[in-house]
Order: C-alpha cells, then structure tokens, then sequence
C-alpha cells in the first residue's frame, strides 16, 4: 500500500463529489463574457519518491474558470492507485489556482502554473498541497489538450513524500 490511508472509499468519493458539485456550480453561473468556464478529463502515469517503489495511475476530472487575466480557480476529483493494485488507491481532491501566460500568439498554446490544496481520503483523509505546470493547446473548436506535470506533496515530521506524474487531457467548454 502506498500510504496508510484505511479501505472505506465510497463515503468519502460522495462527500468530495457532493462538495465540488457544489463549488461548480457558481462557476458555471459565472461563466459570462468576462469569465470562461472549462472543463478537464485527465490520466496520469506516476511514482512516489523518495523511494520510488510504486508506479501509479491516477484518473479523474474537474474544472477550472479563468477569472481575471489569466488568474483562474479549478477544482478537480480522481483515483490514484499503484499499477500493481488499483484497489489498494485511494481518492484525490485538489482546489488550485491557476495562472495562464499570455503567448502574444494565436492563443492556440498557453502554458500554464498551478499550485493549491489536496486531499487524499479513503477511509480517513490525509492534507496535502500540489504544484504544477504545463500547457492547453486549444483547437478552433469547444476542445483542447493538455499536457500536465503535478506533483502532490505529502510532509510530515520533516519528512516529504512527492507522488508526481505526467498527466495528458482533454479540455472542453
């Protein structure tokens, strides 16, 4: 097991569901001419350093709403598990900022910076923060792509555990 986090998902999977349903929604109210709303599907393949041990995949989804000159806020909700046992994971949650820098281009590439809250829970929960960065490449239409580096780090006595991966998404509006 990757760390000790007990076996009883389900309560928690609803009750971080049932919170970002509920942050979304003023997103989705907010989205405007000045505020846009998007949408995010991602995988992931990673490890847990500073051992190294456990390769993992972690899955999920959320969204992010550009409020303010490439400041935005995003929330998102996942499963991150060890590729030798999926059932040994536990749930995600991450409430970040964002930052998007201006390419003075088309607008097509926009890489970004991001950085904010994790929580990992299962049975108990465990508090975490997460820094990253990468890039969307939006198309002509309502989707995009992203290529994303996170890593979500967990400190605690003096001691950090970083459970990093390359993620790949589609972004949608």
């Amino acid at each position: 097991m990757i760390m000790s986090v007990e076996p009883r998902a389900r309560n928690w999977f609803r009750l971080a569901s049932l919170l970002l349903g509920v942050l979304a929604l003023p997103a989705w109210a907010a989205a405007d001419d000045r505020h846009s709303v998007q949408g995010l599907a991602f995988g992931s393949i990673g490890a847990v350093a500073p051992d190294g041990n456990a390769t993992t995949l972690h899955m999920g989804g959320g969204f992010e709403v550009h409020a303010y000159k490439g400041l935005g806020i995003g929330a998102e909700i996942g499963y991150l598990g060890p590729i030798e046992g999926m059932g040994d994971g536990f749930g995600v949650m991450d409430i970040n900022g964002y930052y998007h820098f201006s390419t003075g281009s088309s607008g097509r590439i926009v890489p970004f910076a991001t950085g904010g809250y994790t929580m990992f829970f299962r049975d108990g929960s465990v508090n975490l923060f997460n820094v990253g960065g990468g890039v969307d490449y939006r198309g002509g239409g309502r989707y995009g792509f992203r290529a994303e580096f996170r890593d979500h780090i967990w400190s605690e006595y003096g001691e950090s555990n970083h459970f990093y991966g390359i993620r790949v998404g589609v972004t949608f509006r």
